[in-house]
């Protein structure tokens, strides 16, 4: 048997001690990606290298007992005497651990065994490696990386490829578990060599041995609980930090990451084969040739043509292909049907990021970043994603990354050219680092974009392309008899290479063979070659329920989010039933046959719903992505509007078929949501008579914005409003969560060309806000109290052209409400800019609209409006020209006091705004007006030191005389700050020279006291009378005497002092400074004309 390989760890030590929380921060072997290859060999499944899962303090920690014991080791010059010792005491009780005394074989690593009842008995010796014979029994260390999964390694050439690759001596199964929640390395007693000819002849002498080792190791660990909880306490900056990566990698992903793959129908039985075997695809994959190509390869084809099909195809299967291999496969599928990440570059890199970093965990020290903000973030910088790409890519070593990007004809053309370059440039870097990166792009010819280097493969030049088509028709054709093979050549000539073309006319000739096959060829005589021309030929052929038609278009085309068969299904119904063209009980959307056919006649055949198999699919990805109601195919879409096919098909539409559809769509809401709640969001009797004024207030409510009277009526009715049974609503009323969320969205999209004061002015939001509020479902962020003003809602949901409605009816924007307090905030919160100008009654279009609304902060946390006026916060946020558009417009108060204590002009001093404090004097801010607390500018501007703020309050007429609330005279502050040019500037506009204090001592005497001679001065410069007393009668003259401040006497004496004054007690001045020693002061009072005699 050959030499043992064992690493020291100390993994069931720590279990002993204590039990201490662990977190990954390298893989070696990407585990994470092994789970997501099904069918991935068992040898390779979810293995890591366990030398690269511990904390870098742990490491430490086991480097050092491993250094211990090799030492001890060779000190001993015998490593395993322990096993020795406690074999030869315990050999009677365990005779099964003794050496196996059998022969051990090792075979080359190609060679696979040969299934027996007695071992390797049948396999080739010739296959055997030729090795010296060891010349001892006795086990040996080894000291190395060890490499732990979930399933058994039993592949020699795949055992090879991995020990090469990770420097691994070993692999093990038991840590796999173990080491996402415990720091440790496991000892591994080594019975087979990991390929197909695996024995358990040796595996308890291996266990044995590893046990051994085991409490060798117990000499060199710590001896005290203590020492063990020091030796391995957490390190929790790098917890911190593996939290922060995990929250940053969540935070790129999104809900709809996986539907448009999962939405894509497979391959057809025996077509795209030929794709893997096609030059252009191996020469792709050949590492060789990458400095021709630079890893790029660039299907394009017509639309319609099966290009997602295909690229799907090649991405599983070269996902396949690459199982074996540390290689990760990701894959972005535009969907323009889909919600905006799913048909954006943004959506694309932040998906191919997220699987980057998720298949190679060890590449998420990218978000190590400290720039990077922590914050959820929905919107993430394009050129913060392309950063960390590339960063991600460059980091990726020797393992490789194939992308497989398709349908980039479906995002906006200016993003496909910036993506295509930016992918072109990371190609060629990374071939300049040898970091094996291939991209795959797919896309219809137009628009074309030139690339420097790469493969382009056009499907329609494809023989194998023209060979799936045959094998579809004959497989799909159910027509019989002698016209098939005629039928086969016309259907193959007249597809031009259209994959969907000979779906959907395979499926018209069915359908007519079922009917008897009398007009088979006529028919297929009568269809279009073109896919647009197909479409319309469908659409057209009989005028039955066009009405049903058009509805089925516009909810497709239109609605917020992809609906769901059960919201289509009575979406559909509501719609009908305005027109009175359906029953009036509204339908059971359980019935599935039901849904599926009306999904079809409605729409003539041209909308599906994603299969159940998608929906599984996604469910085992982790994402809950319920099938919706989609065209079946992007040309529908194209075919409608870039062709203007809806203006074909309903010329009455009217010049802007968008606006009409979301009136329709906004009535289908309305009516839905009357039905279900059984009241009329539209009938003139729930106003009970004339409408009060929109400001009255309800106090019964305690509502904190003001409303009109029809609220207070609808909020008692909102008491009652309580669905009893939530169930019935998701299960009854599938359209109702839709209708409540979206109506307001569906009317602001129709307010584009359609008046929408009608529909403001009766909708009643307070009855509205209960049922969002009850719809199970309904997100946090779509809740609001009851009594919140429709103008804060439409300022919170964006919807600018409904603000510009309601602001020409109820022009107040100053209205108090919910979580963002004001509509101006809540808009700001939420990043809509055009709200923004709606709200501040600029045209967004112009440029001074622009460059206020485009110099406003957005998406700040909510605190930041705490406790502001907008007016205050305009203020403290140095928002010149908003301030002024809300003192213009009359939305503010110029003086008003916020919530937080403080008048605009008050936030404007503290933030030293210069500017501002001149805007708000301007506009008549009363320079003394103080805030709640009692604080006045003046006296902010002494705190803050603003010096050229307080000339300004000065010069516009504040009083600098006017206390504070608790305060000092403000001349009283800038002693106590020793502020000369405060001081000074006071006095240039008449500050009382000598105020006093609140003990009621003057400030000369204060000045005095504290041998101030720089502010005694100015203030005896402004008229103070030298002479003053203290508040015991003394002279300060005798007070600065006696405390021997040479200069300050020198001053007063300057100044015109008494020479001959004296204290409380009538000693004369000159005597005081004699008996208190200060013969110089003596001497100058002297000389000053100090009487000698006294």
């Amino acid at each position: 048997m050959p030499e043992y390989s064992l690493q020291t760890a100390t993994s069931m030590l720590r279990a002993k001690y204590e039990r201490v929380a662990a977190w990954n921060e390298e893989r070696l072997v990407d585990r994470a990606a092994a789970a997501r290859e099904a069918d991935q060999a068992a040898e390779l499944a979810q293995l890591r290298s366990k030398s690269g899962l511990q904390p870098q303090a742990d490491r430490r920690d086991d480097q050092a007992n491993q250094t211990q014991l090799r030492a001890s080791h060779r000190e001993k010059d015998e490593p395993l005497l322990t096993l020795s010792t406690i074999m030869a005491k315990r050999l009677d009780k365990l005779p099964d651990y003794c050496h196996p005394n059998v022969p051990d074989h090792l075979f080359h690593s190609s060679y696979e065994h040969v299934p027996s009842a007695f071992g390797c008995d049948k396999c080739d010796k010739k296959e055997l490696i030729a090795r010296e014979e060891r010349y001892s029994r006795d086990p040996v260390i080894h000291y190395g990386g060890i490499a732990s999964g979930n399933q058994v390694m039993r592949d020699g050439t795949a055992r090879d490829a991995v020990a090469k690759e990770l420097s691994i001596i070993c692999f093990e199964m038991e840590a796999a578990g173990l080491m996402d929640v415990l720091p440790c390395l496991p000892i591994r007693g080594i019975c087979d060599y990991s390929d197909s000819h695996k024995s358990k002849a040796w595996q308890r002498y291996a266990a044995f041995a590893a046990a051994a080792l085991a409490r060798d190791l117990l000499g060199v660990l710590p001896l005290t609980v203590e020492e063990a909880r020091a030796a391995f306490s957490i390190d929790s900056e790098r917890r911190t930090r593996i939290e922060r990566r995990e929250s940053l990698l969540q935070s790129l992903k999104f809900e709809q990451i996986t539907s448009r793959e999962a939405s894509i129908t497979d391959a057809h039985a025996k077509t795209c084969q030929w794709l893997l075997d096609h030059s252009a695809y191996e020469a792709w994959l050949d590492p060789s040739q990458t400095t021709r190509h630079h890893g790029l390869l660039w299907i394009s084809g017509k639309p319609g043509a099966g290009k997602s099909t295909i690229m799907k195809y090649i991405y599983l299967k070269t996902k396949h292909q690459t199982r074996k291999k540390i290689t990760l496969n990701s894959s972005f599928f535009f969907h323009s049907r889909g919600e905006y990440l799913e048909r954006s570059i943004s959506g694309m890199y932040r998906s191919i990021l997220a699987q980057l970093l998720e298949g190679f965990p060890a590449l998420q020290v990218v978000l190590d970043n400290p720039k990077l903000d922590m914050a959820s973030r929905d919107d993430w910088p394009l050129s913060i994603l392309k950063e960390l790409l590339q960063k991600a890519v460059f980091s990726l070593g020797s393992r490789a990354l194939n992308c497989f990007i398709d349908a980039l004809d479906e995002c906006d053309e200016q993003q496909i050219v910036d993506m295509v370059q930016f992918f072109e440039d990371l190609l060629e870097t990374a071939m300049e680092k040898k970091v094996e990166v291939r991209i795959c792009f797919s896309s219809r010819h137009y628009p074309y974009i030139d690339v420097r280097r790469g493969i382009r493969m056009t499907l329609d030049d494809q023989l194998g392309h023209d060979q799936d088509l045959a094998a579809y028709v004959q497989d799909r054709l159910r027509v019989k008899g002698r016209m098939v093979k005629e039928l086969h050549s016309q259907i193959l000539e007249k597809a031009a290479g259209v994959f969907l073309w000979v779906v959907l006319v395979v499926e018209i000739l069915n359908k007519e063979d079922r009917r008897g096959g009398l007009a088979l060829k006529k028919r297929l005589h009568e269809l279009p070659n073109g896919l647009s021309e197909l479409f319309k030929n469908i659409l057209t052929r009989d005028d039955d329920n066009m009405e049903e038609l058009l509805l089925c278009i516009m909810l497709i085309l239109y609605a917020k989010r992809p609906l769901g068969p059960e919201e289509y299904y009575h979406a559909l119904w509501c719609g009908l039933s305005i027109r009175g063209l359906v029953d009036p009980d509204i339908p059971d959307a359980s019935n599935k046959g039901s849904v599926e056919r009306s999904v079809i006649s409605s729409s003539k055949g041209l909308a599906e719903i994603t299969s159940s198999k998608s929906y599984q699919r996604s469910l085992r990805v982790g994402k809950l992505e319920r099938p919706v109601v989609q065209f079946i195919h992007e040309s529908v879409r194209d075919f409608l509007l870039k062709e203007k096919g809806i203006f074909d098909l309903w010329p009455d539409i009217g010049p802007n078929p968008t606006a009409a559809s979301h009136e329709s769509i906004k009535q289908c809401c309305i009516k839905y949501m009357q039905y279900c709640t059984e009241i009329n969001l539209t009938n003139d009797s729930l106003l009970d008579g004339e409408v009060r004024t929109q400001f009255d207030l309800a106090d019964e409510y305690g509502f904190s914005s003001v409303f009109d009277a029809r609220k207070v009526r609808e909020a008692r009715q909102v008491d009652s409003f309580k669905f009893e049974m939530e169930d019935d609503i998701e299960h009854d009323y599938v359209f109702l969560g839709y209708a409540s969320e979206n109506v307001l969205y569906h009317a602001n999209a129709a307010a584009a060309t359609l008046p929408q004061d009608k529909f403001l002015v009766e909708f009643p939001v307070t009855k509205w806000i209960g049922i969002l509020n009850n719809c199970p479902g309904a997100g946090s962020r779509a809740r609001y109290q009851l009594g919140t003003d429709i103008l804060y809602v439409l300022a919170d949901q964006g919807l600018s052209r409904l603000i510009r409605t309601r602001l020409c009816a109820y022009p107040r924007i100053n209205l108090r409400g919910d979580k963002y307090q004001y509509p101006l905030f809540a808009a700001l919160a939420g990043g809509h800019r055009n709200s923004v100008a709606a709200l501040l009654r600029l045209p967004a279009n112009t440029k001074t609209g622009i460059d206020i609304v485009d110099s406003l902060t957005y998406g700040y946390d909510f605190q930041n409006y705490l406790n502001r006026t907008m007016l205050s916060w305009a203020s403290q946020e140095h928002h010149t020209a908003m301030l002024g558009l809300l003192l213009e417009q009359g939305c503010a108060q110029v003086d008003e006091i916020d919530p937080g204590g403080q008048t605009a002009l008050l936030r404007a001093i503290q933030g030293n705004d210069q500017e501002i404090v001149n805007m708000l004097l301007d506009y008549g801010a009363d320079p003394d007006t103080a805030g709640r607390e009692g604080t006045r500018p003046l006296y902010q501007a002494l705190r803050d030191n603003c010096i050229a703020i307080m000339k300004t309050l000065l010069t516009k007429g504040a009083d600098p005389n006017l206390w504070c609330h608790d305060s000092e005279p403000p001349l009283y502050w800038c002693y106590l700050r020793n502020s000369l040019p405060m001081a000074r500037l006071l006095l240039e506009h008449g500050a009382d020279p000598n105020p006093r204090c609140r003990s009621g001592t003057s400030l000369l005497c204060t000045a005095v006291s504290s041998h101030s001679t720089t502010f005694s001065r100015l203030i005896l410069e402004h008229g103070v009378n030298v002479n003053e007393t203290t508040d015991r009668g003394q002279s300060i003259l005798v007070n600065a005497v006696e405390d021997g401040y040479y200069s300050m006497v020198a001053l007063l004496l300057e100044m015109g002092a008494d020479t001959n004054a004296c204290d409380t007690s009538g000693i004369p001045v000159l005597k005081c400074a004699v008996s208190n020693g200060h013969e110089s002061i003596a001497r100058l009072l002297m000389r000053k004309g100090a009487l000698a005699r006294n």
